[in-house]
């Protein structure tokens, strides 16, 4: 495999690497502003960790442990799928489920932190740490854009 500087690479790459980027960035720092900000105003409850809310809580522990690996398990299933789309497809079909993955993380942080404002319970303020660490592991990435687009079917024509 040949190694490509971000000089090299062709526009429509270049484009799509920053487009990614730029919705991880803001994505990410959305979710820092809602852990901070509910963390702040429910910070007495936080402390003291007592929360009558225990319906809420499992339905958020329950959303938060199936949403973050489903939203790996399609990214991944779909990743596998991208070979037998055209030449001329295959960075919009990445964006695509690139951003399917961001928004299911999305609304897994965006439940884990109105039941944090709502509840001011430990737990969601877990979950919401554990959803935004999460996050960091959604970061595009040039190789893996790369290689994707390179990436020849293994089907025989």
């Amino acid at each position: 495999m040949n190694h490509t500087t971000y000089k090299t690479m062709p526009e429509t790459i270049k484009k799509t690497l920053r487009q990614s980027q730029i919705v991880f960035i803001i994505t990410f720092l959305v979710g820092i502003v809602l852990f901070v900000g509910t963390t702040f105003l429910r910070l007495r409850e936080i402390l003291h960790g007592n929360s009558p809310h225990l319906l809420m809580e499992r339905y958020g522990i329950l959303l938060t442990l199936i949403g973050i690996p489903v939203s790996f398990k399609i990214y991944q299933y779909f990743i596998s799928k991208i070979v037998s789309q055209p030449e001329n497809s295959k960075l919009d079909f990445y964006i695509r489920i690139y951003f399917l993955r961001l928004t299911i993380l999305g609304l897994v942080l965006v439940f884990d932190a109105v039941g944090l404002y709502i509840t001011g319970s430990r737990n969601f303020f877990y979950m919401v740490f554990i959803t935004l660490v999460t996050f960091l592991f959604c970061l595009p990435n040039k190789s893996e854009i790369l290689t994707l687009c390179e990436r020849k079917s293994d089907i025989p024509s």
